[in-house]
């Protein structure tokens, strides 16, 4: 069994991997983890090949940007629960305004999934919280090759994420009993952000507390912390 990753997006953010399965004698599986801005996977498949399936770690418009233009409705969309319910608001609006297309494919494609879940005979995913944003999600490939060489590869794709929790959503914490064998991180944190944090907490809260008018202008993964 071979496997190998592509960037499909280097020119724009770098947040959109291909993974390619190819099981020995047999047709290699294609897995999408984001689609960001001015992704196109039949420039790395094959021109009979198609996506086995697609996942998107989060509901933020540059992991998603192009799942209009790389879905079918034979390709699920593999999401956390609350990636999900957030993707069909989020996505509808989006596409009103900057046309993105196929909100009905998109809509009929998800597939929300909580556990283990088996891809096909040989791959199996598991969503863990990545922190980042609620419904953040990570993927964990277990990709069994026994018939061949009685190997089992782990590969973690991240996405966004952070090592803190999120609006209730639990930080990345790889499970203890698993080893990883495959990295694929999108975006790692400042060891300097929980007190820098800190302090812009407590100088909110001694301000409001005084009873002064208090603005807080922020991007919005600290706004969403310090909510």
């Amino acid at each position: 069994m071979q496997i190998s990753f592509h960037h499909t997006n280097p020119a724009a953010s770098h947040d959109s991997t291909l993974l390619e399965i190819a099981p020995q004698n047999e047709d290699p599986q294609w897995y999408l983890i984001d689609a960001g801005d001015s992704v196109s996977p039949a420039a790395f498949t094959g021109p009979d090949e198609s996506l086995t399936g697609v996942f998107l770690t989060h509901a933020h418009s540059d992991h998603y940007d192009s799942l209009g233009g790389v879905l079918t409705p034979e390709i699920p969309l593999y999401v956390s629960p609350p990636t999900g319910a957030i993707l069909q608001q989020a996505y509808s609006e989006a596409d009103q305004h900057r046309g993105l297309g196929n909100a009905e494919v998109i809509a009929e494609s998800l597939t929300p999934i909580e556990t283990w879940t088996e891809l096909t005979a040989d791959v199996d995913v598991l969503p863990i919280p990545a922190g980042h944003t609620p419904g953040a999600a990570a993927f964990l490939f277990r990709i069994d090759d026994l018939k061949n060489n009685g190997e089992t590869v782990t590969i973690l794709a991240t996405g966004d994420f952070t090592l803190r929790p999120a609006a209730e959503n639990p930080g990345l914490t790889i499970p203890g009993s698993i080893d990883i064998d495959v990295l694929i991180a999108n975006a790692a944190t400042t060891p300097d952000f929980p007190a820098d944090l800190s302090s812009a907490v407590e100088t909110v809260l001694e301000r409001a507390l005084s009873g002064a008018t208090t603005l807080v202008a922020t991007g919005a993964l600290t706004g969403v912390h310090l909510a």
